[in-house]
């Protein structure tokens, strides 16, 4: 399981999505500062998401050809790169630099999901699944407080700024080794003689059932939880609650621990039963920031909403994973994570459109309904998903 390569992985993912989960909750504050509305702040949130969705479907055939732990390197310099335009003080060059950065971040997401699914043993995919999104996750437990914590104290936006780029930079030697490895083991492979026995490859499309229920199970994840995980700190400035900045320490590591505690199990229970569990807590979680008008319930709502994606998340990848034909990796984790950016864009102006429509507490509405349609969905297909991974073909 622990593998040199997965270790790897999981190093270059929690410095790449470090880099990331400090800008999250700084973007809205952040254009709210420089005279931007609510609305402004989704919509520079979907600056980033749409080129990261619209390159996906490009980007993951080539990823198949080239090299996974290639493609990751790639996002990885890029995200390096465009980083250096956040110092710039302005709405233009930051709609930019966030755009560039959503470039980035789709060769990131192609190179490590589609290098997660080489990694991981057929059978044990939802445990391997689990400490991999436990790296992912680690980068939210510290991150988002660390970069609230400089925005309102002596750093500032450009402190902020500068963690991002030294974070997706350290990466970068990282990305490196597992490069290396990786055209190491094409060279053997290239290089072991091919027996006329030899299995042909499966021919399966890239785009099947069981990975649309797998995008649409993961898009009613990814949809509500911009209004937590980025906007959060505006509710509470508008609302004067006080410092939210502990919920992305708590709730990051509470999720760390659930996915440590369920991963080894996650392969025997099957994945149905989590993404239930995922949604109920999500719509509680929702529920009580609408209904909450004082900091610790707020806090506690955020925290139980978290969970919801944390099961969800690393459950979905792992029916996505197992739904990947094995030479069309990279084309059909690409399509899969396709969901996260609509999620995290389209999620992101929705929250602020609502936000700005009904107040900031309105946004919660929103975020309830559409868990509630992916729990109903879930009970649509429950019949057709599986109870267990199934191997490799």
């Amino acid at each position: 399981m622990f593998t040199k390569a997965l270790m790897l992985l999981c190093a270059s993912m929690f410095l790449g999505y470090a880099g990331q989960a400090i800008l999250n909750p700084i973007i809205p504050i952040y254009v709210n500062r420089l005279g931007g509305s609510a609305s402004l702040a989704g919509f520079a949130l979907l600056a980033f998401a749409v080129p990261s969705f619209l390159v996906r479907p490009v980007l993951g055939p080539i990823a198949d050809r080239v090299g996974h732990a290639l493609m990751l390197t790639f996002g990885i310099v890029g995200l390096t790169l465009a980083g250096l335009g956040l110092f710039i003080p302005s709405l233009v060059a930051l709609f930019i630099a966030l755009g560039l950065r959503g470039l980035a971040w789709a060769g990131l997401n192609i190179g490590g999901y589609a290098s997660l699914a080489t990694a991981a043993p057929p059978d044990r995919r939802g445990e391997a699944t689990g400490y991999f999104y436990s790296a992912v996750t680690g980068a939210f437990v510290v991150f988002p407080a660390l970069g609230l914590w400089l925005v309102y104290g002596p750093g500032g936006v450009t402190a902020v700024f500068a963690v991002t780029f030294a974070t997706t930079a350290a990466a970068i030697p990282v990305a490196l080794a597992m490069l290396k490895g990786e055209r190491a083991e094409r060279q053997v492979a290239r290089a072991a003689p091919q027996p006329d026995t030899l299995a042909p490859a499966s021919g399966g499309k890239a785009l099947n059932f069981r990975l649309v229920v797998a995008m649409m199970l993961s898009l009613c994840q990814t949809l509500p939880a911009p209004a937590v995980a980025a906007f959060l700190p505006l509710f509470a400035e508008k609302e004067q609650l006080g410092d939210v900045s502990s919920y992305y320490i708590i709730s990051g590591v509470l999720i760390v621990l659930l996915r440590v505690v369920l991963g080894k199990r996650a392969d025997s229970l099957g994945q149905a039963p989590l993404i239930a569990i995922g949604f109920l807590a999500q719509t509680i979680g929702f529920l009580m920031v609408w209904c909450a008008t004082t900091l610790p319930v707020v806090l506690i709502g955020a925290i139980v909403a978290s969970v919801g994606p944390g099961l969800i998340g690393a459950a979905t990848t792992t029916l996505a994973m197992d739904a990947a034909p094995p030479e069309r990796r990279g084309q059909a984790m690409a399509t899969f994570t396709m969901t996260f950016q609509i999620g995290a864009g389209f999620g992101s102006v929705l929250a602020g459109a609502l936000a700005d429509l009904l107040g900031v507490r309105g946004m919660y509405l929103g975020s309830i309904v559409i868990s509630l349609v992916g729990a109903a969905f879930l009970a649509a297909v429950w019949k057709t998903m599986p109870r267990r991974v199934l191997s490799e073909q």
